[in-house]
């Protein structure tokens, strides 16, 4: 835009790069004319491409309603299309917190009725629109630590139990001479089996969730295998923790003692 597109001059518009290939893909879109009014208003103006710009994500909106990245835009001078509440963008030499008084005194010198406030820096503004989503995420990044040490706790507890309740069982096969490879073995396996059964589930339901909520994700896979890789291989270590106390236990079993409980 410039000095010529005034309130009574030619309607124009710069457009968006998605724009552009969506209504006139290997075209030229520059001198191209569009509506902004619905379909069946044909008494509604006509504006004019005078540009192309970069696709822009202005807030979470571009992307839960599936364009993501690429959600069309339109721009439009302010001479063309006033508003009451503007907002500008200055890029400066140094902190923008020390440019405020400045740029409050070139607005007066243009318009005196016209006032500047909420003068703050780009990243204030971001970290400003972010809070909400930060504090769910933290919220939910602590729900899976307290997730984490629940599933720990439980398959800790239902090992020690089944143990418990094998103890005769460990006791007749050590009288038999099952040596401590195949008690490790015997307990080692019960969990792990449980454990990868647990996963397999799990693994299966994360996949159906990841792909349920990809249309609210920025920038971030639903299906990124890493993360799934990752979730595995943390359980698995804390399955394999769990299992230790156990077998630890049952490889203390006395046959004689373990063969005169009731």
């Amino acid at each position: 835009f410039d000095a010529r597109d005034t309130a009574g001059s030619l309607p124009v518009v710069v457009v968006s790069r998605a724009l552009a290939q969506r209504h006139w893909p290997g075209q030229d879109p520059l001198g191209q004319r569009l509506r902004l009014d619905r379909p069946d208003r044909l008494d509604a103006p006509l504006y004019t491409v005078i540009g192309v710009v970069d696709d822009v994500v202005h807030n979470a909106s571009a992307v839960v309603d599936g364009w993501g990245v690429g959600r069309p835009g339109v721009y439009r001078p302010l001479t063309q299309a006033p508003a009451r509440f503007v907002s500008i963008a200055l890029a400066t030499p140094a902190a923008p917190e020390a440019f405020g008084e400045a740029l409050r005194a070139a607005v007066q010198g243009v318009d005196a009725d016209t006032p500047v406030y909420w003068v703050r820096s780009l990243e204030s503004w971001i970290d400003a629109a972010a809070t909400d989503h930060r504090l769910i995420g933290t919220i939910f990044g602590l729900f899976g630590v307290f997730s984490v040490l629940l599933a720990a706790a439980g398959l800790y507890a239902v090992l020690s139990y089944s143990v418990t309740q094998r103890t005769r069982e460990i006791g007749v096969r050590r009288a038999l001479g099952a040596g401590n490879h195949g008690i490790v073995r015997l307990v080692m396996g019960q969990g792990l089996n449980q454990v990868g059964l647990g996963l397999l589930i799990g693994l299966l339901l994360a996949v159906g969730f990841g792909a349920a909520l990809s249309g609210i994700l920025y920038q971030v896979s639903g299906s990124d295998p890493f993360a799934y890789l990752g979730a595995v291989a943390l359980f698995a270590v804390i399955a394999l923790l769990a299992c230790l106390a156990p077998t630890r236990r049952a490889l203390r079993v006395e046959p004689m003692v373990a063969l005169r409980q009731d």
